[in-house]
This record gives structure tokens, sequence and C-alpha cells, in this order.
């Protein structure tokens, strides 16, 4: 079964110029394969400067302001709702939902490409190092930046 997330890390790091090496070993005692830290062959072939993270950040935060806005005129549209139940009321409550969850969308688009951007193409004038490690009990992810 293919994860989606490791899906997108991977086109992620195809479409950046990045190849990935995995290597897995068995352990028969334990009855799992043990991997190696995932790192990057080669630089990325993008190397964005540091100002167009902190512009995605701000973007996301701006999004995510504005999607809290619109849950609360949600809320306030649905109690409208339940209390009269005009169907104008109805039709407001319905746009407002809508429009909430495209929000609440383009927010997270925007939160995981920023985060795609900050890890595999703004060049922060370090070295960036990346591991990962999963189980059926727990998954960790760390990132660690030299400068």
């Amino acid at each position: 079964m293919i994860r989606v997330g490791t899906v997108v890390v991977t086109v992620a790091v195809l479409l950046l110029g990045g190849t990935a090496t995995v290597h897995a070993q068995r352990d028969t005692n334990r009855g799992e394969y043990r991997r190696e830290a995932l790192t990057l062959d080669r630089a990325s072939r993008v190397e964005l400067p540091p100002w167009v993270t902190w512009v995605g950040l701000l973007s996301t935060a701006t999004l995510g302001a504005v999607l809290v806005w619109s849950l609360v005129d949600t809320f306030e549209a649905r109690e409208d709702v339940r209390l009269t139940g005009t169907e104008a009321q109805r039709r407001a409550f319905e746009e407002s939902r809508r429009n909430t969850l495209g929000l609440a969308a383009g927010t997270a688009g925007a939160g995981l490409a920023t985060l795609l951007i900050a890890t595999l193409a703004t060049d922060w004038g370090g070295d960036l190092e990346a591991s990962a490690s999963a189980s059926a009990n727990h998954a960790y992810v760390s990132l660690r930046l030299r400068l």
C-alpha cells in the first residue's frame, strides 16, 4: 500500500531535482526493516532566497486569520438558521460554509507549499539534514539546519 505522504515527498524531491536514497536492511531478530537516514544526493536545482519562505509564512498566517473570521461568520449563520430557519438564511449559511471549506483547503495548501519550499527549495546558506523513521507505534521526522 502506498501512502499519500510518501508520494507527495517523493514527487516534491523529484520535481525539485534531488534524488532520494534509502537503504533498507532486514533485522531478523525483530522482524522489521531498518532504514538509514534519507539524504539528497545533490543540491536542488531551485535555490530560492529565504524571503520567499517568509512571504509564504506571512501568506499562510493571513489565510489562517481570514479562516478564523470565516468560521465565526459560519457559526453565526448556523445559529440564525437554527433559531428562525428562513430559506434566505439557509442559503446564506450554505454559501458561508462553502467559502469556509474553500478557505480551509487554501490555507492547508499554502501551508504545505510553504513547508516544501522551506525544506527543499530555499537556500538557507547552510547544510540541511533530514531524517525520518517510522514503526507501527510511532513516526519521527527531524530537520536540522547547520549555519
